[in-house]
């Protein structure tokens, strides 16, 4: 089986943290540092997406699926017969997860109920009229419309909200010349520093951010 994917609505922003937050949590009280703030938090929020190979912020996804075309045993024998529902599948696999909700579901231009389906994670299972598992089976094309990624300020994770705090607190350290990688300061007559560096070889992110993130990377960002 194959599909198409087409975004109905963009992500407003990368952003995964609100600048109210991370105010909080820098423990800010004043908007002297808003204009910076909201760049970082922009910035550490794309940082941990494009890490995760995910888009984490919330979007409208339409995907289209149809039939494979190709070969079957002898070569020659295409794989199905057009009308004749001559392959199903036990469950369908969205490309955009996280998947949070799914708006419709249409099989060869019908819709079909809400009580005819359900989600697990990035993956729809259909359910007959008394709500036994069943195929999916279809002639044309089966089109769903689905919500993926989260909302900032709503439903985000903690350990991603974590994340982009961490990188975040680390450009303000960095700015303010108090490096956060700074393990070691000596002073005994000859300046010596010495700084912490990530024990991951494959990333430039540091241990800490990257750790709450590989989660999320190893369980969806294969699929991009």
């Amino acid at each position: 089986m194959r599909s198409i994917t087409t975004i109905l609505t963009p992500p407003p922003g990368p952003e995964l943290v609100t600048l109210d937050d991370m105010k909080l949590e820098l423990g800010i009280t004043d908007t002297s540092e808003d204009d910076v703030l909201a760049i970082w938090i922009a910035q550490a929020s794309q940082i941990v997406a494009s890490y995760c190979n995910l888009t984490l912020a919330v979007q409208t996804v339409s995907q289209v699926f149809r039939h494979s075309l190709g070969p079957r045993g002898d070569y020659f024998t295409p794989r199905f017969c057009y009308g004749l529902n001559g392959e199903s599948e036990e469950a369908l696999m969205f490309a955009c997860a996280p998947v949070s909700s799914i708006t419709s579901i249409t099989v060869d231009g019908s819709l079909l109920g809400t009580s005819l389906y359900e989600l697990d994670h990035d993956k729809v299972f259909r359910l007959n009229a008394s709500g036994y598992p069943s195929p999916w089976t279809f002639t044309k094309a089966i089109t769903a419309v689905y919500i993926s990624g989260f909302s900032v300020g709503v439903d985000v994770p903690e350990d991603l909200q974590a994340a982009v705090m961490t990188l975040v607190r680390d450009y303000r350290g960095t700015a303010t010349r108090e490096d956060p990688n700074l393990k070691r300061r000596r002073t005994d007559g000859v300046s010596e520093l010495e700084w912490w560096v990530s024990e991951s070889s494959k990333t430039t992110l540091p241990i800490t951010v990257s750790g709450l993130l590989d989660t999320y990377k190893l369980r969806w960002g294969w699929m991009r």
